[in-house]
């Protein structure tokens, strides 16, 4: 007999799995069942989908024609040149082509110069670097002998200083810097232009 419950058992438990399975469930043995509905969670039901933002492009065109309507093109009225469309200003005269808008109503500012800038110092150069025709060393000559015959030091060969009728080559200008009194060589497409100093970073121009 003990056999015989343990097979009812078993059978009411596999019926009852099966009903389980099929949407029904209840207690083995009791002839009552209750039909269960499986329905899904409204979280998880599928919603409409949302809508695409606009384009960027669509976007400003919208605001563009709501705000402000495009020059059609044409003939500007200040000065009868022929403007494509789609223009802000007129190219030749800069009249404002489109009536909707107005002219700026900001002021430029007056420019002042920095003070360092505008009390930068302007000193005449003090000699010249150029190249003997003799021998082709490099020569520092002050100066004060341009226009003058001088002798190169290395080859003792003497040649008139100079460079109107380029037979003597200028490789270079020198000076001394009214900041730290260091003697200062640069190129002479420097003279003339405001440039710094190597040693102690201060600035000056160097003058013919």
């Amino acid at each position: 007999m003990a056999h015989a419950r343990e097979d009812s058992a078993c059978t009411n438990c596999l019926d009852f799995g099966r009903r389980q399975n099929d949407g029904v469930a209840g207690l083995p043995g009791d002839g009552q069942f209750m039909t269960v509905n499986r329905r899904t969670p409204a979280a998880l039901q599928p919603g409409p989908s949302p809508a695409a933002p606009p384009s960027p492009t669509v976007h400003h065109e919208k605001i563009q024609k709501a705000i402000m309507p495009p020059w059609p093109g044409g003939p500007c009225p200040a000065c009868g040149e022929d403007m494509p469309e789609r223009m802000i200003h007129c190219a030749n005269c800069r009249t404002l082509l489109n009536t909707d808008l107005e002219p700026d109503s900001v002021e430029i500012p007056e420019f002042v110069p920095l003070q360092e800038i505008d009390n930068l110092p302007e000193l005449p150069i003090r000699g010249f670097y150029v190249v003997c025709p003799q021998c082709s060393r490099e020569l520092r000559v002050n100066r004060k002998f341009a226009n003058k015959q001088v002798t190169c030091k290395h080859c003792s060969g003497g040649f008139l200083l100079e460079f109107g009728d380029g037979k003597i080559e200028k490789v270079g200008v020198y000076l001394y810097c009214p900041h730290c009194a260091e003697r200062l060589r640069m190129s002479c497409k420097y003279v003339g232009v405001k440039v710094a100093c190597k040693a102690c970073s201060g600035k000056l121009t160097a003058v013919e």
